[in-house]
């Protein structure tokens, strides 16, 4: 009996070992229907879906934080966009050497500032240096797609097109002795230089539009600029006091006009003032001033742009030339009362000729 029983009970305990492994393979065959979870269970379910979901959805936000993080270092405010004014305008930054940088200009809000002076005069390298002073493209009342060369607008056509609106100041030689193109400048930047630097220059332009090659880039041959001097030194002498007699009377001083004297812009000395001046004025920089001096430098000295044309030979002027700009400059000094700069630089001109009319630096015949 005994012996009965124990052979039972071991074949009932034998019979519940092999019917465990087939609960287990149901089980995981056919997992329990959702109904059958638990209140607690369900919760816990809906928590993780939450958690996942919520994991998904963070992390583009969680790698662009990082992408700004590692992109601004020292935070969005000293390296975003600065708006002085009603212009939006491109951050300063510093190169690998720790100086000042020259950034790529942006548009911005129209402008009604000309920046006017007789051809030759360094329009261009003033345009370069505003640029790079406050981070607004300048735009012109004419348009040459070579007239800057390697300074490419990012947006639009090639820098020197005609573009009056949203730049800073609008390049104009008006008006020359044509009929004004361009009427809605409401106060100037105007630049002078000696028409015995600026007429040769003037030339060297022209020679270098006919000839179809980059500006600022050669001199023109002597005999080109003699034979050029002997049949336009007249009209481009007049044109050079024309536009001076109409910048300089149509706006008043020191409100709406302001004089550029192209010899102290490229002075070592007075140049980064005289920037300083032209920053001061358009009320429009994104430098602070101690950068002014190390732009300056990039600009006008051609790290940045070369704007100054080799010079093979000093351009000479007869006599007669020499005579007929003492004369005109005598004029303009008994009409021109209000401009410290400007009677300073008319009576700079007008020793300079002098000197070199009696040092005998003009010629006779045969120039």
């Amino acid at each position: 009996m005994l012996r009965s029983n124990l052979k039972g009970g071991g074949s009932q305990s034998g019979n519940q070992q092999n019917s465990t492994p087939k609960i287990l393979s149901q089980s995981l065959d056919n997992p329990i229907p959702s109904s059958q979870y638990s209140i607690e269970e369900k919760r816990s379910i809906s928590k993780v879906k939450r958690c996942v979901f919520i994991i998904i959805c963070y992390i583009p936000f969680l790698l662009f934080l990082v992408f700004i993080i590692f992109r601004y270092p020292n935070g969005m405010k000293s390296q975003s966009s600065t708006n002085i004014g009603s212009v939006s305008t491109a951050p300063m930054s510093r190169d690998e050497k720790g100086t000042c940088e020259i950034v790529t200009p942006v548009f911005a809000n129209r402008t009604t500032t000309a920046l006017a002076s007789y051809p030759g005069s360094g329009n261009t390298m003033t345009r370069i240096l505003i640029e790079a002073l406050t981070g607004v493209w300048t735009g012109s009342t004419h348009g040459n797609p070579k007239m800057i060369g390697k300074q490419v607008r990012s947006v639009g056509n090639p820098a020197d097109d005609r573009l009056t609106e949203n730049v800073v100041v609008v390049k104009t030689h008006q008006p020359d002795v044509k009929p004004l193109r361009w009427k809605d400048a409401k106060r100037v930047i105007f630049i002078i230089r000696d028409p015995l630097s600026a007429i040769p220059s003037a030339h060297n332009a022209k020679w270098e539009v006919g000839s179809k090659i980059k500006m600022h880039t050669g001199q023109a041959p002597e005999i080109s600029w003699i034979n050029w001097r002997d049949s336009f030194f007249d009209l481009h002498l007049r044109k050079w006091r024309t536009t001076l007699q109409y910048w300089n009377t149509q706006y008043s001083y020191p409100g709406k006009r302001i004089v550029v004297v192209y010899e102290d812009l490229v002075h070592n000395v007075t140049g980064p003032i005289i920037a300083e001046k032209i920053m001061t004025f358009l009320g429009q920089g994104i430098i602070p001033l101690k950068d002014v001096p190390c732009i300056w430098q990039k600009v006008v000295r051609g790290s940045a742009e070369k704007v100054h044309r080799p010079r093979k030979y000093t351009p000479k002027f007869k006599s007669e030339h020499m005579l007929r700009v003492i004369s005109d400059l005598d004029k303009l000094l008994n009409t021109t009362t209000d401009e410290p700069n400007l009677l300073r630089a008319l009576t700079r001109y007008k020793n300079n000729a002098q000197k070199r009319l009696e040092n005998g630096s003009s010629c006779q015949v045969g120039c």
